[in-house]
């Protein structure tokens, strides 16, 4: 009754503004949580956390930053627990590579790798996202560089990540994107595709220039090349000096009897050229023994720092035992402590 004698008291012009700022706190209650959002949004767009090349060297915030990791299957359901082992191996990046099978634009599939790019944010590192899966699946229909990678990289790029909300295009925790690695030698009767070196370099010219387009943020590489030490057909000088391939990459095994391999080739060249490169992919199965493959591992990171690598990452990341297998972790005690001690954070 008190209420209704105090309201029956009021002027028009006092139920008037008393309406206007109920409307008005009505409304902030609504914008404020959409401007937060939009400021989260644009803070990473514009942020300065995105990897850069500084000559030939990587950077993050203008000081330089060696790539440090090991590569992973992106399909992996288990992403909370692999990341962990990552940091427990000092590691500052990790490889995502091979998580398509038979659809391109598989969302469940793109959940999983969406989980782990935001494990890696929640523990301050980073991805390189490898797109060799995607060259893989179309191999299985032809000639796989011929075709025009332009809608694929608008879905990858354009693509929010369903459990942080970023944006791909424009996550810092991605720190590289790969196009296609380990283009296979085309001078053998195993080319039966007849693939041509001028295709090959056509498609790289042509999806660096389409990812350039999409993309201002992020370095790109052309996926880890092999084969380069022979008349292979693979014409690594030509593809490592497209000017939107701003990092070489190379898959190489540890040299042999002091003799140089596909990682000195491509470090002459690109050092040549004032572009960095990477050691992004080397293994070596646990049958071997874990002191044998320790020594092995040690001698490529040695190699690595010897030849100015920007960075170096072992294959695989895993739980898995067996004489065939290529995972590295604590399950490989002699092999994982060399790892860690090599690791960028244990030298300084």
């Amino acid at each position: 009754m008190n209420v209704q004698k105090s309201l029956a008291s009021l002027t028009g012009f006092q139920k008037l503004s008393i309406l206007l700022v109920a409307v008005l706190l009505t409304s902030l209650l609504l914008i404020v949580p959409m401007l937060q959002h939009q400021q989260h949004s644009q803070q990473h767009a514009t942020s300065t956390d995105f990897i850069t090349v500084c000559g030939s060297v990587l950077c993050l915030h203008g000081r330089e930053w060696y790539l440090y990791g090991g590569s992973r299957n992106g399909g992996t359901i288990a992403t909370d627990a692999m990341m962990d082992i990552a940091v427990q191996g000092h590691l500052n990046i990790v490889r995502l590579t091979d998580w398509l099978d038979a659809n391109a634009y598989d969302e469940t599939r793109w959940r999983l790798v969406d989980a782990m790019i935001a494990a890696a944010q929640a523990r301050n590192m980073y991805i390189l996202l490898d797109l060799s899966t995607y060259r893989n699946l179309t191999s299985q229909s032809g000639n796989p560089y011929l075709v025009d990678w332009n809608p694929f990289l608008h879905f990858v790029l354009n693509r929010v990540n369903t459990v942080s909300g970023e944006t791909y295009k424009d996550d810092p925790t991605i720190a590289l994107f790969a196009l296609a690695g380990e283009v296979p030698p085309l001078n053998t009767p195993s080319n039966i595709l007849n693939i041509t070196t001028q295709q090959v370099n056509d498609f790289f010219k042509r999806t660096a220039t389409e990812f350039k387009a999409l993309d201002k943020n992020h370095l790109l590489e052309p996926g880890g090349l092999y084969q380069l030490g022979w008349n292979s057909g693979i014409d690594y000088k030509t593809i490592f000096s497209i000017p939107q391939i701003d990092v070489c990459a190379v898959h190489a095994p540890e040299p042999q009897n002091g003799q140089g391999n596909d990682a000195l080739l491509t470090s002459q060249y690109c050092q040549s050229i004032g572009k960095p490169w990477i050691w992004e992919e080397f293994s070596q199965p646990q049958g071997i023994g874990d002191q044998n493959r320790a020594n092995w591992f040690q001698t490529v990171y040695t190699c690595a720092r010897q030849w100015n690598a920007a960075g170096a990452s072992f294959w695989n990341l895993g739980k898995g035992t067996g004489s065939g297998n290529d995972d590295v972790g604590p399950q490989t005690p002699i092999t994982w402590q060399t790892v860690i001690k090599n690791a960028p954070d244990a030298r300084s």
